[in-house]
């Protein structure tokens, strides 16, 4: 690699490192689908069945997604022990790997790292894939989207190049998506579809022998999974179809039933409000700039962008991070016209010095503000009121492992879904500590350390038994039960 590329992707990865890597470990297990895939992995990690995931010793059949990522999630535990970074770790690394996919994409194409460097650090700096359910937690999205943004660059190049090595690229990473997410790995072939329809290439396609070789693996691999995770686990099929498919798109699950504008008011509202008002110029001058390469990498995106959001925004069931994928090709999109920008304001300066010292104040100008956003929310991390109440015995557990405290005889009250809890209550037994969970009192004993974060469960603990309060911490109160009333 030439040292001038060199650097561009050493300073973006330091970007990257920064963004998703750092203080990984430093908010607990959140509740809802981390806490579900940390404790799916937990089992697989104590019983030993890679192919059916299991929650609470029984087959779940809520969480009905493949299991790639909680495979990479016990691989971690076999490496780093049972904690958040084991966990968080797949996701962070597909994060850095998007980013440096972003960086190679725009270096081979239009042949300039630095706009590689730019797109990459847009993608670096955008909020919605630092928040929580994206690049920096146990969830499906981060290591989905890698899949499915290398599956269309695959058919990207494909078009341009006509390789057959393209083709089985695509065939490989559209099997992997599948295999992470189900059908959502598949959502951008609409937009695959037109692509190769606006470059005039659906005929050789259609003809090349190379799909149908590639066609027939992804059915193989994903629809062997199925078939035989439906055999080992009867009524799988039914799960998935209600939780995925009809179930999913057509009606609303579990309330989350938003308008058509949900996306794009939370685009614009908070998941992505800097680089959201960049996204409209960037098409405008994307589609003008004379470079005929641009002008089809323009295209590429907003056909991979529109056509998805679309399908989300249709679906009676919206969730906040189903934008995920979108964002490596948004990133893509504004650091050509940043690029692009740059180029047409740098030849009014002929001193290569004062060019180096416009360049650096520029960047500083343009990327501050998202860098700090990020930067506030990875290190300053303060709960949501809603999030507040679920998470308090997560602080109190991660801290107490994190000390090395005594937690024997320890017991956890909390009368919520309490996977978020559970995983850590889970890990401790794994390790010879007697400490316990449960909705209510019914195994307290005298002597055990009971940590509440309720008021109502306080309240019931303080009739039934007499108890000596020991501390306060992280929202939760500890009392040594002494005697039943």
């Amino acid at each position: 690699m030439k040292k001038p590329a060199g650097l561009s992707l050493l300073l973006l990865l330091i970007l990257l490192l920064s963004s998703f890597l750092i203080n990984l470990s430093g908010i607990p297990i959140r509740i809802w689908d981390e806490a579900r895939l940390a404790n799916n992995a937990l089992e697989m990690y104590l019983n030993n069945n890679w192919i059916v995931t299991y929650y609470d010793g029984s087959p779940d059949l809520y969480n009905t997604k493949p299991p790639i990522l909680i495979w990479l999630q016990v691989i971690n535990m076999k490496l780093f022990g049972l904690n958040e970074f084991a966990i968080r770790l797949p996701s962070a690394l597909a994060s850095i790997a998007t980013g440096i996919l972003i960086w190679w994409f725009l270096k081979k194409r239009l042949l300039d790292h630095w706009l590689g460097f730019l797109a990459g650090c847009v993608f670096a700096t955008t909020f919605a894939y630092v928040y929580i359910h994206a690049g920096r937690t146990g969830d499906y999205d981060a290591l989905l989207t890698l899949f499915i943004t290398l599956y269309c660059i695959s058919i990207y190049f494909f078009v341009e190049e006509k390789k057959a090595k393209w083709l089985y690229l695509f065939w490989t990473f559209i099997t992997l998506a599948a295999l992470t997410k189900g059908v959502a790995g598949l959502l951008f072939l609409p937009g695959l579809f037109l692509f190769i329809l606006a470059q005039k290439s659906l005929v050789k396609t259609l003809f090349n022998k190379h799909v149908y070789f590639g066609f027939a693996g992804f059915v193989v691999l994903v629809g062997g999974y199925y078939l035989l995770r439906e055999k080992m686990n009867p009524g799988y099929l039914k799960a998935v179809w209600e939780n995925e498919l009809g179930g999913r798109y057509g009606t609303t699950l579990e309330g989350h039933n938003h308008p058509f504008n949900y996306y794009f008011r939370n685009m614009y509202l908070w998941r992505n409000e800097y680089w959201f008002y960049f996204i409209p110029s960037a098409y405008l001058a994307g589609f003008a700039i004379p470079s005929k390469e641009a002008r089809r990498a323009s295209l590429f995106t907003l056909l991979m962008v529109a056509p998805y959001f679309l399908i989300i925004s249709t679906a009676q069931t919206k969730l906040q991070w189903y934008d995920i994928p979108l964002y490596p090709f948004l990133s893509l999109q504004i650091g050509l016209v940043l690029y692009y920008a740059w180029k047409w304001v740098r030849q009014f300066i002929k001193k290569e010095s004062l060019r180096l010292a416009v360049a650096i104040a520029a960047f500083i100008l343009v990327f501050f503000y998202p860098f700090k956003e990020c930067w506030s929310f990875i290190h300053h991390f303060g709960e949501k009121p809603w999030d507040d109440a679920p998470h308090r015995q997560g602080y109190y557990l991660q801290n107490a492992i994190n000390k090395k405290q005594d937690l024997n005889g320890y017991y956890f009250g909390y009368s919520d879904y309490h996977g978020q809890i559970k995983f850590y209550i889970e890990a401790l037994r794994h390790k010879g500590v007697r400490v316990d969970l449960n909705h209510n009192f019914d195994y307290v004993q005298p002597g055990h350390k009971v940590v509440v974060s309720q008021k109502p469960l306080q309240d019931t603990l303080l009739k039934q038994f007499v108890v000596q309060k020991q501390e306060e911490a992280f929202g939760c109160t500890v009392y040594l039960v002494q005697q039943r009333l």
